[in-house]
């Protein structure tokens, strides 16, 4: 998977958390940037036109929809970090430096 692939990739694995958690989302008092709509919205702009936007605004894009997620208990810091590490590292010529 090239590295635009793997942003979709993903966008497309928090698209669907999104979805299934819209419930839990909409009753959430959030800021508007944070809501289920904008979220949605932002995930299908990312997966529907990537190939218009540079990696690192993506990039920016998807730990932004990380956070919220993480904020609102619809993933887990550590899961994902263990889930995505293999993707988002394999385009490194040598390991990453772990913070924690």
């Amino acid at each position: 998977m090239t590295e635009k692939e793997t942003i979709v990739f993903l966008f497309e694995r928090y698209l669907k958390f999104i979805q299934d958690q819209k419930n839990h989302i909409e009753v959430l008092s959030l800021p508007e940037k944070c809501s289920y709509d904008n979220l949605v919205s932002l995930s299908n702009e990312a997966i529907s036109n990537s190939d218009k936007y540079p990696n690192d605004k993506l990039q920016r894009w998807l730990g932004f929809t990380q956070g919220v997620l993480a904020t609102i208990g619809v993933i887990d810091v550590d899961q994902e970090r263990d889930f995505t590490r293999k993707y988002l590292h394999a385009y490194h010529s040598e390991k990453i430096k772990s913070f924690g």
